[in-house]
């Protein structure tokens, strides 16, 4: 059974770039106050060698001769102000990186080193990702063809293995020691909503549909969080209501293009995340 240490994306900063068409750089820069009483944090700089001027922050690849023109040496960032471009946007930062190579190396002396605190003390370390088969499932589950069906065709090298039940009254169950549980499954136009039973505590109905379930995508179903150091039963059963799917589409002026394609119950679920070990 694996491992899978997770990393904090938090260790060292967090910074938001904010740029606009003509305007200067602007940064906002947050701080661990634990790591600045260390004093282990690095200095502020822009991800590149450029002039904050000519960076577009967000905008749409030019297409035509007329706009490659408008946009001249300005350098475009980003599709979307978060998803940078492969290469632009990566392309700064891997600049950054290759220059800050040299003093970096000269920072410090090879070797072992101890780590610090943890900036969390609960944090993530000892989680580990259970393949389905492992729970105890309903006889309605079945795990789809890699080979045949398009969801794990997309998702595969996420979930290395994708279960899907459809029917209400489909479980899936187990029991494990630790702190925290979650399922890492799908949403999308075809799912209904599961009820939750954890221990002995009252069940808790979770739909697995959003406002923008017009397609299929990753997810994961919080089970537990941060219980106390025990032995915990999980029981997930898939709901006999559909949630108002047309009522959530239109939380984004969104609608069913075709109402066979929303009909549905289905859970589809490929691993659970344990902080603990499964009994």
């Amino acid at each position: 059974m694996g491992r899978q240490t997770c990393l904090s994306a938090s260790l060292q900063r967090r910074r938001q770039l904010q740029v606009h068409p003509g305007s200067a750089c602007k940064r906002q820069t947050g701080t661990h106050p634990d790591a600045a009483a260390r004093g282990d944090l690095l200095p502020p700089r822009h991800p590149g060698g450029f002039r904050p001027a000519l960076l577009v922050f967000k905008g749409e690849k030019p297409k035509t001769e007329t706009e490659k023109a408008a946009l001249g040496d300005k350098i475009l960032f980003s599709p979307d102000a978060v998803h940078p471009y492969t290469d632009t946007g990566h392309q700064l930062y891997l600049e950054a990186v290759v220059r800050s190579l040299a003093r970096i190396e000269k920072a410090g002396t090879p070797g072992s080193h101890a780590l610090p605190t943890p900036f969390v003390a609960d944090n993530w370390e000892a989680a580990e990702m259970i393949p389905l088969s492992q729970a105890k499932l309903s006889p309605g589950w079945h795990r789809l063809d890699a080979m045949t069906n398009s969801l794990v065709k997309s998702f595969g090298n996420r979930l290395p293995e994708l279960w899907e039940a459809r029917e209400p009254g489909e479980f899936l169950s187990f029991k494990f020691q630790g702190t925290t549980a979650r399922i890492y499954d799908l949403v999308g136009p075809d799912c209904g909503q599961l009820t939750s039973v954890l221990d002995d505590l009252p069940p808790i109905l979770t739909p697995r549909f959003d406002a923008y379930c017009t397609y299929h995508r990753l997810a994961t179903l919080s089970v537990a969080e941060g219980l106390p150091e025990g032995v915990h039963s999980v029981k997930i059963t898939i709901h006999r209501e559909q949630p108002d799917k047309a009522k959530i589409l239109s939380q984004r002026n969104e609608k069913m293009d075709d109402p066979k394609r929303f009909d549905g119950t289905a859970w589809y679920a490929g691993a659970i995340l344990l902080i603990g070990d499964p009994l």
